[in-house]
């Protein structure tokens, strides 16, 4: 490799490499793009000439642009996990036992929704888990109400049985012939 071209590669990584930082410093947005080409603050002179180069840097800033503020992609599946959990305690009778925790998860879940379409993606992945844990919470609640509900009953069952085995012993003391 010749020192040009070892010259021509170190300038279009460098170039590449801010085309990346500037990206996702703007969020993503094409007017970081748009102000690093006004200002030509590419490495000084050597960045205009780099443009100047021709249509493969700009190609290949374009796609270093697209791949660096890909990194961090939509939170499509927490919004959907948390979405399955809150329809999960729903079936399971959340509204019941846990109401609060259950509109907590909804109203997350929403604030993710919106985040996630404001290009907020991790806001939005913050939600989304929030409001997966809080729909897990009010899964646990309405498990913990129905299996202390289900103790409830059993304790009255039990209850119902010793009272009749205590009349059934009177009965049968009472009716049974003394020994005389």
């Amino acid at each position: 490799m010749s020192v040009h071209q070892r010259s021509t590669l170190w300038e279009k990584s460098r170039l590449a490499a801010l085309f990346s930082d500037i990206a996702c410093a703007s969020g993503g947005k094409k007017r970081g793009f748009r102000r690093l080409l006004q200002r030509g603050a590419v490495a000084g002179s050597q960045g205009r000439k780099a443009i100047g180069r021709g249509g493969f840097l700009i190609a290949a800033a374009v796609s270093v642009f697209a791949v660096g503020c890909a990194s961090t992609p939509p939170a499509t599946a927490e919004i959907s996990r948390a979405r399955t959990l809150i329809e999960q305690a729903e079936k399971a009778g959340a509204q019941r036992y846990a109401a609060v925790e259950l509109d907590q998860a909804r109203n997350k879940l929403r604030l993710a929704e919106v985040a996630n379409k404001d290009g907020k993606r991790d806001e939005a992945r913050d939600r989304a888990n929030e409001a997966a844990a809080d729909a897990e919470l009010a899964q646990a609640r309405t498990s913990s109400g129905e299996a202390q509900k289900a103790a409830e009953e059993v304790q009255k069952s039990t209850e119902t049985l010793r009272q009749e085995t205590e009349r059934r012993q009177e009965q049968a003391t009472t009716t049974s012939p003394s020994p005389n």
